[in-house]
């Protein structure tokens, strides 16, 4: 299960602006909880330890495959410095997808490029454009995506998939204008039959923050009804068209009122644009294209299509302009305690007062543990319980992780404290398996809830307190 992400059309990023590009990505990378693992074999054992995303110099990327928020893989992704784009493969659906969804998008925003999503996360396009927009103090918009007929030639460019219908557009949509909508319309009648366009048009798309009107069905309805009234109309050819166009002179002068009864099943004409109900006319009656459009025309002078949007472009600016964005809801993690590895006083976010009561029973257990303790225990001796009490961990909670910088500070500052710390992690495990168990038993689906388990929470928040150094000092003394 998954999605693929993909940024495409000319994405190349003005040389201006690479520096700041990368920076920001980098960024991302870092506190969206992107991670790589190494392995350390000691003693015959060995372990995985889990870093920030590092430069690696061999194929001239940042690379990840780990996201520390979801504790789960997924296939490589990263950013590369010799082409200086994003890429990725599968993303999953949790906070690895949020996370590259971010970085595809700022590949589009900082070029020309644009970002295609496989899967049903278009909506939060506004909101991840947002959270850009105030992280890095940036004025970035998306109103140019509500042109439909642009996406829709960006698309043909780059003969993506067969653009058999208007589902084969929605990747790109946050929501359309009609006259955007209307105008592609009237060019694909230009070069296909009306059945043809009846069926390309026909699909519906709805999401959070866009809708893509059927305009098929309309254009299907006005065919249909145009045809039947032609057959059982017994008025002559040119009374039976001055009453399908009366529709367009009433609405003009009565924009606010339904249409009477008689008129109602022509209501689909006030949906389409002029040209697009012209070639409905010229399908149903014996008539010249050009002859409509040459007799008729001037009856739409000052006519808008009155069909009802749920977003538009303007919209869609303001949205971005005012939209409330919280970390959490980026990176989908529950909470900014969460983010312990990430704090300090400049962080821009605050432990809970829960997590703070926390690490003072730590710092108590801790101090409990170096009181009790005769001798330290030998070099050897620590490193082997910390191995083997990472390697239970491993087994028991899955795919959890200690840091590769605790890992070496513990191996290099051979202490009282860092040997409680060992000690401390060590019972944490031990005490908090049955419950996990215990936990998970009652879950639906593992594997996509095992990390939302308290058991499991505390051990995972235990190592990250041991992966800050700053906090470490603190409650641990080391």
């Amino acid at each position: 299960m998954g999605s693929f992400l993909f940024t495409i059309g000319d994405a190349k990023i003005p040389k201006k602006r690479l520096d700041e590009f990368q920076r920001n990505i980098l960024h991302v990378f870092d506190i969206g909880g992107m991670m790589q693992l190494e392995d350390a074999s000691l003693f015959g054992k060995k372990v995985e330890l889990m870093k920030p995303v590092e430069y690696e110099e061999a194929s001239q990327t940042y690379w990840t495959c780990f996201n520390y928020f979801e504790d789960d893989f997924w296939e490589t992704a990263g950013y590369s410095v010799k082409r200086h784009e994003v890429y990725s493969n599968k993303v999953g659906w949790r906070s690895f997808n949020r996370v590259m969804l971010l970085c595809h998008l700022m590949q589009e925003l900082y070029s020309g490029g644009r970002c295609l999503v496989d899967g049903d996360i278009y909506g939060s396009l506004i909101k991840d454009t947002a959270w850009i927009n105030q992280e890095f103090n940036q004025h970035f918009d998306l109103a140019y995506r509500m042109d439909l007929q642009n996406v829709y030639h960006t698309l043909a460019q780059e003969k993506w998939r067969d653009l058999e219908s208007i589902d084969d557009l929605k990747e790109f949509m946050l929501g359309v204008t009609f006259d955007s909508i209307g105008r592609l319309m009237d060019e694909y009648l230009e070069t296909h039959s009306i059945r043809e366009t009846i069926r390309f048009f026909s699909s519906k798309c709805y999401g959070d923050d866009w809708w893509i009107p059927p305009a098929g069905k309309f254009l299907s309805g006005l065919v249909r009804n145009i045809v039947s009234f032609r057959l059982h109309s017994e008025k002559t050819e040119e009374e039976q068209l001055e009453e399908i166009f009366s529709v367009i002179t009433w609405s003009k002068e009565h924009p606010r009122e339904d249409l009477p009864k008689h008129m109602s099943k022509f209501f689909d004409i006030l949906l389409l644009s002029r040209d697009a109900a012209f070639h409905a006319i010229s399908y149903a009656y014996p008539i010249r294209l050009e002859d409509i459009r040459k007799k008729y025309a001037s009856v739409y002078d000052g006519y808008v299509p009155c069909l009802e949007l749920k977003i538009s472009s303007n919209d869609v600016t303001e949205k971005i302009k005012k939209a409330e964005i919280d970390f959490c809801d980026i990176a989908l993690c529950n909470s900014d305690d969460d983010r312990l590895y990430w704090w300090n006083e400049d962080a821009g976010f605050e432990l809970s007062e829960e997590c703070r009561n926390w690490m003072e029973a730590i710092r108590a257990e801790s101090q409990s543990i170096c009181n009790r303790m005769g001798d330290i225990p030998s070099y050897p001796e620590q490193l082997n319980r910390l191995l083997d009490t990472l390697m239970s961990i491993n087994d028991t909670y899955h795919t959890l992780f200690m840091f590769k910088d605790s890992f070496y500070d513990i191996l290099e500052i051979h202490s009282r404290e860092s040997a409680a710390a060992v000690e401390l992690l060590q019972r944490l495990a031990h005490r908090n398996a049955t419950k996990f168990q215990e936990e998970i038993s009652k879950m639906d689906t593992f594997w996509s809830r095992f990390n939302q388990a308290e058991a499991r929470r505390e051990v995972k928040r235990y190592l990250a307190l041991l992966g800050n150094r700053v906090l470490r000092k603190n409650v641990l003394s080391f």
